[in-house]
């Protein structure tokens, strides 16, 4: 099948149980850019919206039979990606990676210090979503 042939979600999802690299690679081409984004939402960091959003295609195909048409595949990749956004942040503030990184650039030059006040902020912007998104009934979150 060629790319053009995946107007019809329905085929797209066919395909991609089928296995077809096509679908796998329309997929991609479809919805990384806005995964990633969403992952840097929540992590601040364009390195781990990168490495996030690799595991997250790679969730989407492992668990494309699990998809049952209840939403829109978007709906249901983007609800995939909430979900690691959020483990991955909680995973980081239970092992304190983030306090640990803060303290140790801290005294190493105008370099690192910048680097500890942005990453301080962007944990408490990811913090304030996290908050936000726990605060809107079920039915909102997955948007």
């Amino acid at each position: 099948m060629k790319l053009n042939n995946y107007d019809n979600e329905k085929l797209l999802v066919n395909a991609l149980t089928g296995g077809d690299e096509d679908a796998y690679r329309h997929v991609i081409a479809l919805y990384r850019e806005p995964v990633v984004r969403l992952c840097r939402g929540f992590t601040g960091s364009p390195e781990d919206a990168e490495d996030l959003a690799q595991d997250i295609f790679l969730e989407v195909f492992r668990s494309i039979n699990k998809f049952r048409s209840r939403s829109s595949l978007s709906t249901w990749i983007y609800r995939i990606a909430v979900n690691k956004s959020l483990n991955f942040i909680r995973d980081r503030k239970k092992a304190g990676i983030d306090e640990h990184n803060l303290e140790n650039n801290i005294g190493a030059g105008s370099n690192a210090d910048y680097s500890a006040d942005t990453r301080l902020e962007q944990k408490e912007h990811a913090e304030a979503l996290h908050n936000a998104i726990d605060r809107l009934p079920e039915s909102q979150r997955a948007a």
